[in-house]
């Protein structure tokens, strides 16, 4: 993280303590290879300051201060992800009958951190941070618990129950810019196909009368809607891969405590992380190769993509619907919409996700550590 970002959360933490805590109330040790979190929590306490603005309640930053106040409320859970976890995930294929709505998984606001190796190579930028929460239909702060802070809440109205994704990029000496949306929960997958996003930063520059300056490698054209399009697809990759192995979740413990001398703070306690796939392995098969050099010969190793597929489950005294019951799409997907709801229920009751790993195609002697294969 640059010098820059740095400073200004060292600044926060020292000007806002009670906020910086909330957005960061443990004092995690990140495995190597990974930022730290608490430079998230810097961008969480600037939101919180932004939209007491009346002119800043932009859409992007009422996203980012509703995801603020999500975070908060669930103490901010902080997730490292591990790379090898991270590949499988990538090339994995979402289910296009897929809805928000399905997403089984314990909490409602998660913080996940990805290894800066994965990140570099899958997205071509640094975004180390995925924060995905779910909001509730309200008024906030009150439809939340959310913790006592120095900086006084600002009021605003969700209407519905919405998913929201938060994702900044770290671009050169500038600060964090920051990409989010937030969808209906009601909604599914194909929403992002055609989901508007705005990148809020030059605005925010010219209205405090600053003059934008690029720092010569930021995401433009394209580039920006590849990644922004590769970023919402692999955090819901990542969350339905994790509601369907929920035991590769390591919970971290407290390794020290908090020391108190003469009434202050000695120094704080200290948390290992929690790591999704520490132990993850992706499936690997080996291949014949030719030792051939030429066009037609096969790369040092390959991924065939994984995917998600319908387990049945049967209950005792439950009606069982199976998929041909169902209501098909012309490229074969379950159309849930056209089904309606009770139906859907029913279905959803004796059937679950299951996730069919992809599988390292190889000679024997490849890794995934030195390489990342493209997604799609």
């Amino acid at each position: 993280m640059n010098e820059r970002i740095k400073t200004l959360t060292d600044f926060l933490e020292k000007t806002f303590p009670q906020a910086f805590h909330a957005a960061h109330p443990r004092n995690v040790t990140p495995p190597p290879g990974y930022t730290n979190p608490r430079y998230y929590a810097a961008s969480m306490v600037g939101n919180l300051m932004v939209v007491r603005d009346p002119a800043m309640n932009q859409l992007p930053h009422l996203t980012a201060y509703m995801t603020t106040l999500a975070l908060m409320a669930n103490k901010m859970p902080t997730y490292f992800i591990a790379y090898e976890f991270c590949l499988a995930v990538a090339n994995t294929d979402l289910p296009l009958d897929f809805k928000f709505a399905e997403i089984k998984w314990p909490l409602n606001a998660q913080l996940f951190v990805l290894p800066d190796q994965f990140v570099a190579q899958y997205f071509g930028c640094h975004a180390p941070f995925i924060a995905v929460t779910r909001c509730p239909a309200g008024k906030y702060p009150d439809v939340l618990k959310v913790p006592s802070v120095e900086i006084p809440y600002t009021p605003m109205n969700n209407h519905a129950d919405k998913l929201a994704v938060d994702y900044p990029v770290y671009h050169g000496m500038n600060t964090p810019i920051d990409y989010n949306g937030n969808y209906p929960m009601s909604m599914g997958i194909e929403v992002f196909k055609s989901a508007a996003w705005v990148d809020s930063t030059i605005y925010e520059e010219e209205y405090h009368g600053f003059t934008y300056k690029a720092s010569g490698n930021e995401l433009a054209g394209d580039a920006e809607k590849i990644y922004v399009n590769k970023m919402l697809m692999f955090a819901m990759k990542l969350l339905m891969a994790v509601s369907c192995r929920p035991g590769l979740v390591e919970h971290g413990q407290c390794t020290r405590l908090m020391k108190i001398k003469k009434g202050r703070v000695a120094h704080r306690d200290m948390w290992s992380p929690n790591v999704i796939g520490r132990s993850y392995k992706i499936p690997r098969q080996g291949i014949i190769t030719t030792g051939s050099t030429g066009p037609r010969s096969k790369p040092r190793f390959t991924f065939r993509r994984g995917h998600y597929t319908w387990q049945a489950k049967r209950f005792k005294d439950v009606e069982f619907v199976s998929v041909e019951a169902m209501p098909h799409k012309e490229d074969g997907t379950i159309d849930f919409d056209t089904a309606g709801t009770p139906l859907a229920d029913k279905f959803r009751t004796v059937h679950e996700r299951l996730w069919i790993e992809g599988i390292l195609l190889g000679d024997g002697a490849d890794s995934p550590s030195n390489s990342c294969a493209t997604p799609s």
